[in-house]
């Protein structure tokens, strides 16, 4: 008989196990990419989908007013930030989100997988990663 082959379901955000990378690991990596990503921010008029809802998602996390972050150019004012504003400085000392702020990530990454967020843009995807791992975290001490 022909054999047929099951691929796995895609990773979302919502239903995926936890991360294998530690935050910390995560911003290891973000560090390394910075330069790569905002070469890759910056070439973008108007961004794919993945990438846009990926740094959206971020910059929520971060504590960022989700009504400024519709304007592209917003985003990327808040991508260069310098010193303690720095993208990296923020990423790496996040200490949690509000819930309420977590529950609108989920929503606005659910159908969103690793895949083709970095199919879409390959420096973004550790970013998402970061985002995963945020939102498994906080779902993870709700249940506690």
């Amino acid at each position: 008989p022909p054999r047929i082959e099951i691929s796995p379901p895609p990773t979302h955000l919502q239903h995926s196990p936890p991360p294998a990378k530690t935050l910390a690991e995560i911003c290891q990596e973000v560090k390394v990419l910075t330069r790569p990503i905002m070469a890759e921010l910056r070439s973008y008029s108007s961004p794919p989908i993945p990438v846009r809802r990926t740094l959206v998602a971020v910059l929520m996390l971060l504590g960022e007013d989700k009504k400024q972050l519709a304007d592209w150019s917003n985003v990327l004012v808040l991508m260069k930030g310098r010193g303690k504003e720095s993208l990296i400085t923020r990423l790496c000392e996040f200490e949690g989100a509000d819930k309420k702020v977590v529950r609108e990530v989920r929503r606005l990454t659910r159908d969103m997988t690793r895949v083709e967020v970095h199919t879409a843009g390959k420096s973004v995807s550790s970013l998402f990663s970061w985002v995963e791992r945020v939102c498994y975290e906080e779902s993870s001490r709700e249940d506690v």
